[in-house]
């Protein structure tokens, strides 16, 4: 009989070869990231600033979010990036940012019936005073990488 921790080691073993070996055989070993990049031209970008009146706010907001980036990632293979981070020196800030491969994508996004729902709930914190948004739009300059 086989011992059952060398079974698992070896379980999980295969499976991390697998995964690496499916996702450097996909690409060109000589192309760098900056070049993997370059095949999106001028992605759109959406960066919300945002402030919360509290951290039960900041918590209810997070779940909320969560679920909003969950659809995307699972629905929208046209978002590149979907993501809230907090602030580590201000509790109660944020930034979302939000990547998408064009605008017509951001566009297209903005008219699912779950964004719709995130939005509607949203605005009513925005309108109580409980969150706070600033943004602003740009397009990716491919002079960087991310």
């Amino acid at each position: 009989m086989r011992h059952p921790r060398a079974m698992a080691f070896a379980a999980v073993t295969a499976a991390a070869s697998y995964l690496l070996f499916s996702i450097y055989s996909k690409r060109n070993s000589s192309d760098t990231r900056a070049e993997r990049e370059k095949s999106i031209t001028a992605s759109f970008i959406l960066i919300v600033h945002v402030t919360f009146s509290n951290k039960k706010v900041k918590e209810d907001f997070k779940i909320m979010y969560a679920e909003e980036a969950e659809f995307c990632r699972k629905n929208e293979p046209n978002t590149l990036s979907y993501e809230l981070a907090l602030s580590d020196r201000d509790e109660l800030s944020g930034v979302i940012i939000e990547r998408f491969q064009s605008k017509d994508d951001y566009l297209l996004h903005k008219e699912s019936s779950v964004f719709k729902r995130y939005r509607e709930k949203l605005k009513k914190l925005e309108e109580s005073g409980d969150v706070k948004l600033n943004g602003q739009s740009y397009y990716q300059s491919n002079l960087g990488y991310f």
